[in-house]
């Protein structure tokens, strides 16, 4: 009985309890900067380029007009880790992270100062019940004046090092 952690019986090197562990993880990267303001984010695509690449495993994600749907159940941890340029004469800048299109939080960077350009990394990070395979999450951007967007891997930010982006990382099985 080696190496057994969480669970009982005679399997060597599982991690986790019986039926449970993680199983799938995804990575998610906004591949261009994203102006729009008040909608769904779109212009995911799979992290895989290869500053970024931490490699997604199990699958259970797609990504459809900046909709995430899940193919398989169980509890889901989320992580978003959006990067932001707030422009001059904006004051906040944020995002909804929104299950079944519900809002579950809201956060934002900025303050009182005007005129003063500034970048904002923000994470969120919720675990989900995903019981249904219409069940689905997206990022929602708020309070984005002109000149202020959220941060891709390609465009104002062209290293690529503060591309913003989505991880799933499937905690436990149904």
């Amino acid at each position: 009985m080696s190496g057994i952690i969480g669970g009982a019986g005679s399997k060597s090197g599982v991690i986790g309890e019986m039926g449970g562990g993680v199983s799938c993880g995804q990575d998610f990267i906004l591949n261009a900067d994203f102006t729009t303001d008040n909608t769904t984010t779109t212009g995911w695509i799979e992290n895989g380029n290869a500053q970024h690449k931490q490699g997604s495993f199990g699958g259970g994600i797609s990504e459809s007009s900046g909709v995430f749907t899940f193919s398989k159940t169980g509890k889901w941890q989320v992580t978003a880790t959006i990067s932001m340029h707030k422009h001059l004469t904006d004051v906040w800048i944020g995002f909804s992270m929104k299950f079944n299109n519900a809002i579950i939080s809201d956060h934002w960077e900025g303050g009182t100062t005007i005129n003063e350009s500034s970048v904002h990394s923000i994470t969120c990070n919720h675990i989900f019940d995903v019981t249904s395979s219409t069940d689905n999450v997206r990022i929602h951007n708020f309070s984005m004046g002109s000149g202020s967007h959220m941060i891709g891997l390609n465009g104002w930010n062209a290293s690529g090092e503060h591309a913003s982006n989505v991880t799933f990382v499937r905690l436990r099985n149904y």
